[in-house]
């Protein structure tokens, strides 16, 4: 038995990790970054980290730039991108700076440049839904 829970603990823990959760859809960009298409990323949220590391490794080629919003106090850097970290469940002044930022990359975003907005959280779906 404590085998079988083992397995379930590892098999859930695998099905949670957001850069497992994103190769599907990442995946369908793959030509375009192995060509050295431009990628503007936008991610925020308690995963944001991990789904902006997880483009970086799943699409090798691609022409990186964009802003990573994790909770407060992470502010570690994550080149090519920019890392502003934000209050969680209260706004912070880092939300509102990155808020800002988000704005100005995404006005700047070019033709030729793909924007992967990532969102991580579970007020998001709830308002999916609510929508």
């Amino acid at each position: 038995m404590k085998e079988l829970l083992r397995a379930v603990f590892a098999a859930t823990m695998a099905q949670l990790d957001p850069g497992a959760a994103m190769a599907p859809g990442l995946g369908r960009l793959r030509q375009r970054a192995a060509a050295g298409g431009r990628f503007l990323v936008l991610a925020y949220g308690k995963a944001a980290r991990a789904m902006a590391n997880a483009v970086l490794i799943q699409l090798p080629g691609a022409r990186c730039r964009g802003l990573v919003v994790p909770p407060e106090p992470d502010d570690a850097p994550l080149p090519p991108f920019e890392v502003i970290a934000g209050g969680h469940p209260v706004p912070s002044a880092g939300s509102l700076r990155a808020g800002r930022r988000a704005l100005e990359l995404a006005k700047s975003v070019g033709r030729d440049e793909t924007v992967l907005f990532l969102a991580s959280g579970g007020d998001i779906f709830k308002l999916s839904k609510i929508l």
